[in-house]
C-alpha cells in the first residue's frame, strides 16, 4: 500500500511527491493491463449505485472511462438487466460477504458470458460504502466447453451407432439368404435398428430368406417377441421369408406364457438347421 498522507509538521519534498506520483502511475499501469474488468461502485443508497472507478479505457457498454464515471447503473446497463444488476449488489451488501456468480449479459457491442465477483468495502465506521466488482470474460471458455461437449456428444452417438451395427450384423451366406445373429439385451432403440437393418439389407441384397437367430438373446419378453413378429411380417412384405432360429426351451415356454403366436413364421432349433432349410429352397 502507498502512504499518501502528508503531515504539516513534516511536509513532503518534491522528491517524495515525484516518487508517489511514479508509484501511482505504476499501479494504474498494472490495473489497466490486468485481463479483467475491475470497477468500484459507490453505494449512495439502495436505489443509487454509481460507478466511481474502472480500469478499462472502454467498457463493454461501449462507453469510455470519462463518460461512464459517476453514472448510475440504470444509465448504462440495458433496461431489461437493471433490476438483476441491483439485485446482485443488494445481495452482496445485505450479506456483507463476497458474492461470485456467472451470467450472460448483452451490451451494445455484443453478448458476453462473465464471471462476476462482488466484494464489499467498508468505511471507517464499518459500514459498506462501496463495492469492488471484478469481471472476467468467460465467453471464449464457455464456447470451448460447449464445443467440447458437442464433440463428446457426437462421438458418443457415433460409438452408439457403431455398437448398434456390430450388435445387429446382417451377414450374407448365399446370394439369396442373409443371417442376423442377435446377442444380448434388446431394447426399444435396438428394435428399431434391427428393423431398419433388416429391411434395408433385404432390399439391397435382394434376399428371399432372412434368418433371425436369437440363441444369444439374454431375455425374451413381450417387447422382444413382438419385435420378432413385426420383423418377420415386414420382411414378408418385401417378398422374403423369415426363419427364426435358436429358440431355447425356456424361451419357448416364455413365448407360450405370453401368448405369442408364431403362426406363419418358420422356426428351427439351431442356426445350422435354419441355414440348411434356407439353402434347400
Amino acid at each position: 500500500m502507498i502512504d499518501t498522507s502528508l503531515s504539516s509538521s513534516n511536509p513532503a519534498s518534491p522528491a517524495d511527491i515525484a516518487q508517489l506520483y511514479k508509484q501511482m502511475q505504476f499501479q494504474e499501469t498494472l490495473l489497466t493491463n490486468v485481463p479483467m474488468s475491475i470497477t468500484v461502485y459507490d453505494i449512495v443508497s439502495r436505489s443509487d449505485i454509481r460507478l466511481i472507478y474502472t480500469n478499462q479505457g472502454e467498457t463493454a457498454t461501449g462507453m469510455t472511462r470519462d463518460r461512464i464515471i459517476g453514472k448510475r447503473l440504470e444509465e448504462y446497463v440495458v433496461p431489461e438487466e437493471v433490476a438483476q444488476a441491483y439485485k446482485r449488489f443488494h445481495m452482496c451488501i445485505d450479506s456483507g460477504k463476497t458474492l461470485q456468480v456467472e451470467d450472460s449479459y448483452t451490451f451494445v457491442n455484443g453478448a458476453y458470458h462473465m464471471e462476476l465477483t462482488y466484494i464489499p468495502l467498508r468505511n471507517e465506521q464499518g459500514t459498506i460504502a462501496q463495492v469492488l466488482l471484478i469481471v472476467q470474460n468467460m465467453t471464449e471458455r464457455k464456447q470451448r466447453l460447449e464445443d467440447e461437449a458437442r464433440r463428446q456428444s457426437e462421438l458418443i452417438e457415433q460409438q452408439a451407432a457403431t455398437l448398434a451395427e456390430l450388435s445387429t450384423p446382417l451377414l450374407a451366406i448365399s446370394e439369396t439368404t442373409v443371417v442376423m445373429p442377435l446377442i444380448g439385451a434388446i431394447d426399444t432403440r435396438r428394435v428399431q435398428h434391427i428393423m431398419d437393418t433388416l429391411l434395408t439389407g433385404v432390399a439391397e441384397k435382394r434376399a428371399n430368406t432372412v434368418i433371425l437367430d436369437i440363441t444369444g438373446v439374454s431375455v425374451v419378453d413381450t417387447q422382444v417377441a413382438n419385435a420378432l413378429i413385426q420383423s418377420a411380417q415386414a420382411v414378408k412384405l418385401l417378398g422374403a421369408e423369415a426363419v427364426l432360429t435358436g429358440i431355447r426351451p425356456e424361451v419357448a415356454q416364455t413365448l407360450v406364457q405370453l401368448g405369442v403366436s408364431l403362426q406363419g413364421v418358420v422356426t428351427r432349433g439351431t442356426l445350422q438347421d435354419g441355414i440348411a432349410y434356407a439353402l434347400k429352397r
